[in-house]
Order: structure tokens, then sequence, then C-alpha cells
């Protein structure tokens, strides 16, 4: 069973262009072929953390008021997507 849409009346690539904005120096990747969607955030140290969304997380997170810290530690609200 998929995750259904958490905000359909928003395109999808309208969802890439907020996260594009939200974390301009975290590279927002999608991969169409598996519809996922990648962020690399900046850890300590000179690391990075290349977080994998679903779509459907993707578009969630672009209007949310998530933070790249919540990513990070994992910290995600009870309606978050599967």
């Amino acid at each position: 069973m998929t995750a259904e849409d958490p905000h359909p009346r928003m395109p999808f690539l309208d969802a890439m262009q907020l996260l594009k904005a939200r974390f301009p120096n975290g590279n927002v990747d999608y991969q169409p072929s598996t519809g996922d969607v990648f962020i690399s955030l900046p850890l300590s140290d000179d690391e990075e953390l290349r977080a994998g969304l679903t779509w459907q997380q993707a578009k969630y997170l672009a209007i949310s008021e998530l933070t790249g810290d919540d990513l990070k530690a994992g910290r995600f609200p009870a309606d978050w997507p599967k």
C-alpha cells in the first residue's frame, strides 16, 4: 500500500522548487526512476547526511516547518508519511 499524497493540490515540481529554496546548500536531488528525493545536509567535521525521502515525504517537508536539523535528528511528526 502506498502512502496518500499529503498535499494533492500542490504539484510535485512546485514542492521541489520549495525544497530547493528552503535547502539551498542541501543539494536537493530527485531520482525520477525511483521517485525518491535526496537532500544532502552538512554535518560537523566536513561530513554530510544524505537524507532519502519518498515523494510524499518530500511534498510534506516542502510546506512544513521541519528543518534540516529535524531531518538529521530523525524528529518527525506523527502524521509524517511512511
